[in-house]
């Protein structure tokens, strides 16, 4: 292997291990998250030569692969959860009024991907509109929609009236990120 390849390699991995944690963290389980990371760094490895030449986008390039690999574990998870359903019988407790946190989680889980995708990209990742449009393959006008729609959304769920709503007073820009 060429030493400037490995160099190019060590310095990705250095640069870009913690955003891409942090990205991981907030879209799968704890134990998950570095499965995640070690997955998104090795289909990066491997398609090195395609990385954006400007540094600037390669943390966008990254996040784009990383979003695809958190969709996959995503899937594995759903599958091996449907599986263990089958094999168990599953009891139901009373539930329990959610915080705050948990009424944000419920509602963000009502979006569809790609406008959940959007809103935590923007609130949790801080990306701009042109940022969040590379890292999903898609226009700004898009992003913008998808965001506008998802905050309409996400304040109908989150009224105090509704069954999950936030109490008053809590400030939904806080309890996303």
């Amino acid at each position: 292997m060429d030493p400037s390849f490995e160099d190019e390699v060590r310095r990705l991995l250095s640069d870009y291990r913690l955003p891409l944690l942090r990205y991981a963290l907030r879209r799968v389980e704890r134990d998950a998250a570095d499965d995640v990371v070690a997955e998104t760094l090795a289909v990066a490895w491997r398609h090195i030569q395609g990385r954006p030449q400007c540094q600037d986008e390669e943390i966008l390039w990254l996040f784009g692969i990383e979003r695809r690999v958190v969709a996959n574990t995503r899937r594995s998870d759903r599958r091996q959860r449907r599986l263990v359903g089958r094999l168990a019988s599953a009891r139901r407790s009373d539930s329990q009024s959610a915080p705050a946190a948990d009424g944000l989680l419920a509602a963000l889980a009502g979006l569809s991907p790609d406008a959940r995708e959007a809103v935590m990209l923007t609130y949790w990742e801080g990306l701009s509109h042109r940022e969040i449009a590379v890292v999903l393959d898609c226009s700004e006008n898009a992003v913008a929609k998808r965001l506008s729609r998802a905050r309409k959304q996400l304040l109908l769920r989150l009224r105090p009236d509704s069954p999950q709503g936030l109490s008053e007073g809590t400030d939904v820009k806080e309890t996303i990120r």
